[in-house]
């Protein structure tokens, strides 16, 4: 029963750390400001107060709790209502200069100011997965009053659906960073919480696969079940192991065909130049151009890239017998070809445009013309794997001699350069 009675008071350096592990009725005293302290609560809450005398008189005041204020601002706030009770004056309470907003006003203002730093695909992705995912979870709390537990609790709820878990705590983790940057809290809660361990997929295909892939690619190219785009598309994918949406938002003023070379202003890892082996220039010649588009695939909007290529590439693998295969699975397929062709892994790295700055310096001296021969004995051999024999040969698009039709819409097109 007495050690029950018994409350803890002790002097420290109040801490976020050490006052979350204060228990129950126990009192933490802040060696800093005289009379400032902690105190834990029957519910779990930590309350800050600060014991001083005003006119003689003894004074209990409080300041709020843990989540509403941060330690550091209840530590301000002390410290001024004791300067005011040393001059005599009656402590009034005023606002925190940095109140935490909730959860759900913190992620519209970080979506707002920190998202114009980044790519409008990334910043789209951290919406999603906030809103999506976070918020529910996290509902009416305030963005200070989300501890580890709970951050670890959405993450494992998430289980089944580990690599989103993962994506749900990497947009977090940014969100409590910067939610530090501007005092509204002291620490981030995703910090030291496992992430799960996502399979790396390494798909790429087989010579068996490849030759059926390239047959129904030159089956629907011949019928005409899929626009000449879509085709040229995935050819040129094919050949250069560029992601997906690097050839569909490509321009033509990207092409230099006299260098070999796509010159790209931005991609997912900056600028970036893709070469060009003899097989993705003849597909660049025979792809027909639309007046006034200034995109080399065009799509169903006047003006417009092709945007929905998920589809027919569904049909086509779908056809070839490839239901797993993904259009990512073409890049991977394109580096393994390139390192059958000689390519170190590292020179590699520098022609897919890898997020490896050290790797890019470190090979910036890779001169044009060894570049060139990897890129042109990767092509051939993807070639070979595929039956497609020399370039020239099997990039014939259908030639429109009439308008044809994308939805709704009709296209007038002229032939390639």
């Amino acid at each position: 029963m007495w050690a029950r009675r018994m409350n803890t008071n002790t002097e420290t350096l109040l801490t976020l750390a050490r006052v979350r592990q204060i228990r129950p009725r126990e009192t933490l005293w802040d060696r800093e400001v005289r009379g400032f302290h902690a105190r834990g609560n029957r519910d779990g809450s930590v309350s800050f107060i600060l014991k001083t005398r005003v006119k003689g008189r003894q004074r209990k005041i409080s300041l709020g709790k843990l989540g509403t204020l941060t330690v550091e601002t209840a530590r301000d706030l002390a410290r001024d209502y004791a300067y005011a009770a040393r001059k005599g004056l009656e402590p009034v309470a005023r606002a925190p200069a940095s109140t935490a907003p909730k959860f759900s006003d913190a992620i519209s203002k970080f979506i707002e100011i920190y998202g114009v730093r980044l790519k409008p695909r990334t910043t789209e992705e951290y919406r999603r997965m906030l809103t999506r995912h976070a918020l529910a979870h996290f509902k009416d709390k305030s963005i200070a009053d989300i501890t580890r537990d709970d951050v670890r609790s959405l993450h494992e709820k998430m289980g089944r659906t580990q690599r989103t878990a993962n994506n749900v705590l990497t947009a977090l983790s940014k969100l409590m960073t910067w939610s530090m940057e501007r005092k509204w809290r002291e620490d981030n809660p995703c910090k030291g919480i496992i992430r799960y361990k996502e399979k790396q997929r390494n798909r790429y295909l087989s010579s068996d696969e490849a030759q059926r892939l390239g047959k129904v690619l030159r089956q629907v190219a011949e019928s005409g079940s899929e626009t000449p785009h879509v085709i040229a598309a995935l050819w040129l994918i094919i050949f250069t192991g560029a992601r997906r949406n690097e050839v569909l938002m490509l321009k033509w003023r990207y092409v230099d065909l006299e260098r070999r070379a796509l010159n790209l202003p931005d991609s997912k890892t900056g600028p970036k130049t893709i070469l060009l082996n003899r097989f993705a220039i003849d597909v660049l010649r025979n792809v027909p151009k639309v007046k006034g588009n200034p995109f080399v695939f065009v799509g169903q909007v006047d003006g417009r890239h092709l945007v929905n290529i998920a589809k027919p590439w569904k049909r086509i693998r779908t056809l070839a017998g490839l239901p797993d295969l993904r259009l990512h699975d073409l890049r991977h397929s394109f580096g393994n070809r390139a390192i059958d062709a000689g390519g170190s892994t590292r020179v590699l790295g520098v022609l897919l445009g890898h997020a490896d700055e050290d790797t890019t310096q470190r090979y910036a001296h890779v001169s044009d013309s060894r570049a060139l021969q990897l890129v042109d004995d990767t092509g051939r051999l993807i070639a070979e794997s595929m039956n497609l024999g020399r370039p020239k040969a099997k990039f014939r698009f259908r030639r429109i001699r009439r308008p044809f039709t994308l939805g709704s819409r009709a296209i007038r097109t002229t032939a390639g350069t």
